[in-house]
């Protein structure tokens, strides 16, 4: 079987199971069974797949066939232009999470002093290290209550050389105050964060991509959702410098209930940004 032809037959069976993007599907899952580049898999489409490359493609073409997420089978995805390794205890990260990045640096574009980024719920280390790697002079903490995902963020660091600006420490969000116990009391400029929002009656209908090989504890917002915003915003007065702000991402219908706690907790300056889907996606708020 030649590159081209295992690629074409790959793409098919992806389409015929209703997958949203088989070609890319496809090559992605080819590119990482030969180690070729994709201008590699052209120009060398009629050249004869080893039979140990077809061998693992074959295998991850019937895992994607089970609707386990490419970047799952891979082992990476790029977020930010940027190359993260994931583990089973980090989500994958998604578009819309750049809009948190997008704000971190205009915030910081009217601050030329070194100031700190705290990332609560850090996972891969996603969010905190495109910031890290798009502002020079901020340095960062990364909290998370998984070792494992600690050990994966880290390991982004050390791949994109900012392990001497990010700093990743284990603490339970939803224990208010183990944060600034954690952190020994820091304050930060800025707090980000891409809480689990997912009301528990819904995790059932989710995607299989998501509800099937996204770690749980990632996906389970609670009853409603918002458990670990309540958390969140109770902490942030404890976290934040005067002036400092917080960008949080949210999902869909939960901007109203949001804007009440936020207008609650007494921060000013209260913004809605919507995603390039046109959906209400981050709110960014500052400390009086």
């Amino acid at each position: 079987m030649t590159l081209g032809d295992a690629l074409k037959n790959a793409a098919q069976q992806f389409a015929a199971a209703g997958l949203d993007t088989p070609q890319l599907d496809a090559r992605l899952l080819l590119q990482y069974a030969t180690g070729q580049t994709h201008t590699d898999l052209i120009l060398n489409k009629n050249n004869t797949i080893a039979a140990q490359h077809l061998a693992a493609f074959e295998s991850y073409v019937a895992r994607r066939l089970q609707h386990e997420p490419v970047a799952r089978i891979i082992g990476h995805k790029e977020f930010w232009g940027l190359d993260f390794a994931l583990n089973a205890h980090t989500l994958v990260p998604r578009p819309e999470s750049e809009l948190v990045v997008e704000c971190v640096i205009a915030t910081a574009a009217h601050n030329n002093k070194p100031f700190h980024i705290l990332d609560i719920g850090t996972g891969s280390g996603c969010l905190l290290l495109a910031c890290l790697h798009e502002v020079p002079h901020a340095h960062g903490v990364g909290v998370d209550i998984s070792p494992e995902a600690l050990t994966m963020a880290q390991h982004n660091a050390q791949q994109l050389y900012l392990e001497d600006r990010a700093q990743f420490i284990q603490a339970d969000i939803l224990e208010i105050g183990a944060i600034a116990a954690a952190i020994h009391s820091q304050k930060f400029e800025i707090i980000i964060s891409n809480p689990p929002y997912i009301p528990q009656a819904d995790i059932a209908a989710l995607e299989r991509e998501v509800q099937h090989y996204d770690p749980m504890r990632a996906l389970d917002g609670g009853v409603d959702g918002l458990d670990f915003y309540r958390a969140i915003i109770q902490q942030t007065h404890m976290l934040l410098k005067p002036k400092g702000v917080f960008i949080m991402e949210f999902g869909v219908g939960q901007s109203h209930d949001l804007l009440q706690m936020v207008n609650a907790a007494q921060f000013v300056d209260i913004v809605i940004k919507n995603d390039l889907s046109g959906m209400p996606r981050v709110i960014y708020a500052t400390k009086v």
